[in-house]
């Protein structure tokens, strides 16, 4: 079996885009401006680096505490499963298509992340609302500051649950992204400082 490390950098979304006002309003799906609902979005997406024809075996992923913060909403995912998210209402309850997946013997309800269906959810700055895959199970942990705040983040998810949305797709195929909203702030949405994800993913090539 042979292996690949690598360090996934969704970047500085201010830096990356290179706008002042990072949401782009009323484009490419997104909605006009109104306080207090997820209505704009920017999206990273980082692809594994692994060689074509690779069958996949196992995934793991940790991200070493490091210091974030964003704004407005937030949501990870892995090859278009939902990961995570400080909106954990906007992922259950938007008619998001859920599959069931496994993680070993335990079995978890993984949502899909549709755009079309998450724009117009309303938030709350105050409450907490986070959405964590297989946490509630147990096998999964997640820790974030809260948006606009300044604080750690620390993501670690089961290696089986992995490699389960691991299989989702080809192994030259492996897509991670982060995906940040905004709601009517145009200095500030849409943004999030940088996040690095140390990943290993295992595999071996066909003869």
């Amino acid at each position: 079996m042979l292996s690949a490390s690598q360090t996934i950098k969704f970047d500085d979304t201010r830096a990356e885009s290179g706008r002042a006002d990072i949401c782009e309003w009323g484009q490419n799906g997104n909605l006009s401006k109104l306080d207090l609902y997820v209505r704009a979005r920017y999206e990273q997406y980082r692809k594994l680096n692994l060689p074509a024809g690779a069958v996949l075996c196992g995934v793991e992923m940790t991200s070493d505490v490091q210091t974030m913060q964003y704004d407005d909403m937030f949501y990870v995912t892995f090859n278009g499963y939902l990961l995570a998210s400080n909106l954990g209402t906007s992922v259950k309850n938007r008619n998001l298509t859920a599959e069931p997946v496994m993680a070993g013997p335990i079995g978890v309800a993984a949502y899909k992340y549709d755009w079309s269906k998450i724009a117009g959810a309303k938030f709350d700055n105050a409450k907490l609302d986070d959405y964590c895959l297989g946490s509630g199970e147990g096998i999964s942990s997640c820790v974030w500051p809260m948006t606009q705040q300044t604080g750690s983040i620390d993501l670690n998810f089961a290696p089986e649950l992995l490699v389960t949305l691991g299989l989702k797709a080809d192994a030259s195929n492996q897509t991670f992204g982060f995906i940040v909203t905004g709601d009517n702030d145009a200095k500030d949405d849409c943004y999030h400082k940088e996040l690095k994800l140390k990943m290993k993913a295992y595999y071996y090539m066909p003869q």
